[in-house]
């Protein structure tokens, strides 16, 4: 009996994890979305936000 309760949890778990990542991925896409049309409305090239806001981990010297 206790097998099946931890099939349960496992699968309950995993459920949730994916629900978690699709939840975060369209959560990020959004915010990318947002950023790129205040952008545009400033006139900042597309180019900058992505180099310095979008992708922080590439810096340049």
């Amino acid at each position: 009996m206790s097998a099946v309760w931890l099939i349960v949890v496992c699968s309950l778990l995993l459920i949730a994890s994916i629900i978690l990542v699709a939840f975060t991925y369209r959560f990020g896409k959004a915010s990318e979305d947002v950023a790129l049309s205040h952008a545009r409305l400033l006139e900042i090239p597309e180019r900058v936000i992505r180099e310095r806001f979008l992708n922080p981990s590439s810096t340049r010297d």
